[in-house]
């Protein structure tokens, strides 16, 4: 029997309904084939944080998209009030302050309407955080570009993953983590975990071997598309103890849900 884990572990931005502005650009140079990522290099992925007087502390990844919205996984705020949660901007080391960090209230939480925790295959695990306020644009936080349309597939591009997710099974990383990825066809995906788990709003990546982990839910598929970084896919979930070989880990995919964003940012 298979067990299903929940992972609690980017010119002009091509969907102009959402944010018109710069996006997409890499903050540093990265450092290829390294497991910790380049400080600062994927300006647009933050740290969603629990804040509360009983519990605090990093519990999923999550995407700028634009100045005060940004994208993560539905089951990451299942339960939760906006109270209860905050979103930090560039963030390298969770351990150490470098003043470059920006922390955001949350306005409103906005999770995908279908989404079914218990479903198979996490159906619309996709959340939208509408900031208290727009976050400060500069050289260490920027939104990453969405896709241009519902139908691009990020097949053969340039992917990789990035959070701050254990990377073998254990503790949470302080140092936020980037790996290189390849996406793969759903129909691939589907061989894998059967095709009652795998549908359109899905997009996977890997081979079961390398990939997201606890801690990295929700966090950013970011693919180059000539030059700009397009977030591809939200992290969603994959197979208890994050690797194994022959299931990719699966994603909320972005373009799928281009639609439901701008009409939810548009209308909030």
């Amino acid at each position: 029997m298979k067990t299903f884990v929940a992972l609690l572990l980017v010119a002009h931005c091509a969907s102009a309904k959402i944010w018109e502005g710069s996006c997409g650009q890499l903050g540093s140079k990265r450092i290829v084939g390294g497991n910790d990522a380049t400080a600062h290099s994927w300006p647009w992925q933050a740290s969603l944080q629990q804040s509360t007087w009983w519990s605090s502390g990093h519990i999923c990844g999550a995407t700028l998209v634009h100045p005060q919205w940004a994208i993560t996984a539905a089951h990451c705020v299942e339960g939760s009030s906006r109270n209860d949660l905050q979103v930090v901007f560039g963030e390298h080391d969770r351990t150490t302050a470098t003043g470059r960090e920006v922390t955001s209230q949350i306005q409103a939480i906005i999770q995908h309407e279908n989404y079914d925790q218990n479903g198979d295959g996490f159906p619309y695990d996709i959340a939208l955080l509408k900031l208290s306020e727009p976050v400060p644009l500069g050289r260490y936080i920027q939104p990453a570009c969405m896709p241009k349309s519902s139908n691009q597939v990020f097949l053969n591009e340039e992917c990789w993953i990035s959070g701050w997710g254990s990377t073998q099974g254990g503790n949470d990383n302080s140092v936020l983590q980037e790996l290189q990825i390849p996406v793969r066809t759903n129909s691939e995906c589907a061989n894998s975990w059967g095709a009652n788990y795998i549908d359109d709003f899905h997009i996977c990546i890997g081979n079961g071997d390398i990939g997201a982990c606890n801690g990295d839910s929700g966090g950013p598929l970011q693919c180059n598309i000539n030059g700009e970084w397009v977030l591809a896919g939200a992290t969603s979930w994959g197979y208890s103890g994050c690797t194994t070989r022959g299931y990719p880990n699966v994603y909320a995919r972005i373009s799928f849900f281009l639609d439901w964003i701008e009409n939810k940012v548009a209308n909030n």
